[in-house]
């Protein structure tokens, strides 16, 4: 019997949240080691400045998944808007291997579209030129060589005017664009796609063209309990991940 692939996205881990860091790592511990495979959508982490950033908790966060990749579970990272800072020491340091944006893989013998989802969010007009800024090559070499506490101080204002920007803009321009959705599904030939930053767990047709209906799966984010998306060879369903449990 084949194994399960596990999807996940927007833990938020963070010093802040340690009911939710306990969540995840029991996750890691139980429910993921029965996994084929686990794909990490982006934003793991609630913000990451840089692999110079060494927290416990990002220490024992490294440790847990080596030990899940070590037992045989393939573990695959996808940046998301507060962690695509993530680099190649922590990479090492997990044993991961990261994904580029967007990437197809063949999940079961149906092409398989992978985002985090900020780029399916093109009503946002201004997020979206804040993105193609701040993931400038020039602009990420530059901010890996400022000072660790003035990173932290920038991290911290930019997290305070996304937070004001999303209260002053309809919801709608913080959703996915349908038509942007097709865009991405047709130019990679995918019939399926998993991605998560909307927090909103969904299991949605796209109809790519006058016959050929698609699945969009939309996962949803981890907070007093976990979201993840189960692939097998005869499906994809939702499971909700609880604290002292396995799935249920």
């Amino acid at each position: 019997m084949s194994k399960e692939n596990l999807f996940v996205s927007d833990i938020h881990l963070s010093e802040d949240t340690p009911q939710v860091n306990d969540l995840f790592l029991s996750f890691l511990k139980t429910r993921a080691k029965n996994a084929e495979a686990l794909y990490i959508l982006g934003d793991l982490f609630n913000v990451w400045i840089g692999d110079d950033y060494k927290t416990e908790l990002s220490k024992t966060l490294a440790q847990e998944i080596a030990r899940l990749s070590q037992s045989g579970v393939k573990v695959f990272f996808l940046p998301g808007n507060r962690d695509f800072l993530l680099g190649v020491s922590y990479a090492n340091k997990t044993q991961w291997q990261v994904l580029t944006e967007p990437t197809c893989i063949d999940l079961y013998q149906q092409p398989t579209l992978l985002m985090h989802g900020d780029l399916l969010c093109t009503n946002d007009k201004v997020y979206q030129r804040y993105r193609a800024f701040i993931r400038h090559p020039v602009v990420r070499f530059t901010t890996g060589l400022l000072p660790l506490n003035f990173r932290i101080k920038i991290a911290n204002k930019l997290r305070k005017a996304s937070k004001k920007h999303q209260t002053n803009i309809p919801y709608t321009n913080l959703d996915v664009n349908p038509l942007t959705v097709i865009h991405f599904m047709q130019k990679y030939n995918c019939t399926q796609l998993i991605h998560g930053h909307v927090h909103r767990q969904a299991i949605t047709e796209v109809s790519l063209n006058s016959t050929q209906i698609a699945k969009r799966f939309v996962l949803g984010p981890w907070n007093k309990s976990g979201s993840i998306l189960v692939c097998s060879p005869q499906s994809c369903h939702f499971e909700t991940f609880l604290a002292n449990s396995h799935a249920q």
